[in-house]
């Protein structure tokens, strides 16, 4: 994923072929020359689709994997920025405007949304939990923007828990 420049709308994907050949825009290649929007900021595979999260552009730009032809642009969200799946129906989506968008994998449709206090990250799912990265809310009196990991029960699609974290908490891994 090549992000492109804020507010040029020049997003692209590069793929390297098996040959170690590298094919260059090969969104815009496979689409008529369909430009992907603004900033690429990540995509995730899941099944036979890639979901190409184009978060300036307040999209989702869902594709084949066989051969990268748009299967659907997803619109609805507040400056999207990852993606994690939950199971084979339903996904959650982190945004910089106070949510998380709850999507239905089979109608390839944002289902409801999870109301949050801040920009939200990085997800990682532990059994029957999803843990979100929060970065906050600014505030006059704080300046750590009540910044902490929330914790989502998978089947509710709740917040059910948060753990306070230092300032801007973005990635995470499992250990």
């Amino acid at each position: 994923m090549n992000e492109g420049n804020f507010n040029w709308g020049n997003a692209s994907i590069s793929f390297i072929n098996a040959n170690d050949s590298v094919e260059q825009d090969v969104y815009a290649a496979r689409n008529g020359d369909n430009h992907l929007g603004d900033v690429a900021e990540s995509m995730q595979l899941f099944n036979d689709k890639g979901y190409i999260i184009v978060n300036n552009s307040n999209k989702i730009q869902i594709v084949s994997l066989e051969d990268f032809k748009s299967v659907k642009t997803l619109s609805g969200f507040n400056s999207p920025r990852f993606m994690a799946i939950v199971d084979s129906t339903k996904a959650y989506v982190t945004n910089m405007q106070r949510n998380i968008s709850v999507i239905d994998l089979t109608t390839l449709s944002i289902k409801k949304s999870i109301p949050t206090l801040g920009w939200t990250e990085a997800l990682i799912k532990y059994n029957n939990l999803m843990f979100v990265s929060s970065i906050g809310i600014e505030s006059e009196a704080s300046s750590n923007r009540n910044a902490k990991i929330l914790v989502i029960d998978l089947k509710s699609d709740m917040i059910v828990d948060s753990i306070k974290t230092g300032k801007e908490p973005v990635n995470m891994v499992m250990d």
